[in-house]
């Protein structure tokens, strides 16, 4: 009779065929194994990266990186030139300091020198305006008649005072000529001196001094009448007779003088009248010049002498009484004569 059929239960070990969900899991799992292989284009790119590093490391990125002097001598030596170069800043930024102290200095020199100027234009402006009250309205339209150009001339003076280096002791200057100025240098004998004075009374230059008109309207320093100590005289032959009515003298601005102490004080005005034989001088004004006021000063003439006859002159003579305190000499600008024709 046959056996009873009796089922073995399975095992894994016993049963190497899988079911139907073990094939269902194991499908999915071969296939990503399979996709997991690396390519031979990723292998290449990863080894090219490799080799741009190395490349990179060796030669690009030690050009950024701060040099290393591994020679003391080489190092000593650059920090020698820093030194020196720093050195010739610093005495660079001396010279450039003393160059501003120095700029300063001349900036308020200049300064200095433009104010004055502007102190002498103003003197100078405000005495052709007619300046104090001692000035003459009338004077500055009334013409001259001592004037150089109108022929006016210096017929006689003083002696003067022979400054040394002044242009009319030198032979070459202007045409003057050393014995014009010779009787009047001390050291000369009284014979030769009196010799000289005889052949040449009056100075050439004399009257280009104290008659003629600056030709830029403004006295200048120097371009005077030298008489010799504090006193002396002038003797002016005028261009025709007139009857004279003011006269004016003048100086430098004060601010513009190298010594003040030279302009005239005290003065007198004469006429002279006479013949070659002598000049009888009769006096007209007394007056001063102040240095405080205006560089022109003009002063009226009144009524002097015996007749009004006394007024009508062709020569006068300035006297210098006094000056501002100088004992060398005293010096003469301009005179200027004012009156009607006769």
């Amino acid at each position: 009779m046959p056996k009873p059929f009796t089922p073995v239960p399975r095992t894994a070990a016993a049963d190497p065929l899988p079911d139907d969900g073990e094939d269902f899991l194991e499908g999915p799992v071969q296939s990503q194994r399979t996709g997991s292989a690396v390519s031979p284009s990723t292998i290449a790119c990863l080894v090219l990266s490799i080799a741009v590093s190395v490349y990179l490391s060796v030669s690009v990125v030690p050009r950024f990186q701060p040099r290393v002097h591994d020679d003391p001598n080489q190092f000593g030596a650059s920090l020698a030139r820093f030194e020196r170069r720093l050195s010739k800043l610093e005495s660079d930024a001396g010279v450039l300091t003393h160059h501003q102290q120095s700029i300063g200095l001349l900036q308020g020199e200049a300064e200095q020198r433009l104010k004055k100027l502007e102190v002498l234009l103003t003197e100078v402006q405000t005495a052709h305006r007619g300046g104090k009250a001692d000035q003459s309205d009338t004077a500055w339209t009334d013409p001259d008649y001592a004037s150089y150009e109108a022929n006016g001339r210096v017929v006689g003076h003083s002696d003067l005072y022979p400054r040394r280096g002044d242009p009319w002791l030198l032979p070459s200057r202007d045409g003057d000529w050393f014995l014009f100025s010779l009787p009047y240098v001390q050291g000369i004998p009284s014979l030769v001196a009196s010799a000289v004075k005889k052949a040449f009374p009056v100075h050439p230059k004399a009257s280009v001094w104290l008659l003629s008109a600056p030709s830029n309207g403004i006295e200048l320093p120097g371009h005077c009448l030298p008489l010799n100590g504090s006193t002396g005289y002038v003797d002016v032959k005028l261009r025709r007779a007139i009857r004279l009515k003011s006269f004016s003298v003048e100086h430098i601005p004060r601010v513009s003088a190298f010594n003040i102490t030279t302009a005239p004080k005290d003065m007198a005005l004469y006429s002279l009248r006479g013949d070659q034989d002598g000049f009888e001088p009769r006096k007209l004004a007394s007056f001063s010049y102040d240095i405080e006021s205006t560089p022109v000063q003009t002063f009226p003439v009144l009524q002097g002498g015996e007749s009004a006859d006394d007024l009508v002159v062709s020569q006068l003579r300035l006297q210098v009484n006094s000056n501002h305190g100088s004992e060398s000499y005293t010096c003469l600008y301009r005179l200027k004569i004012y009156g009607d024709p006769e």
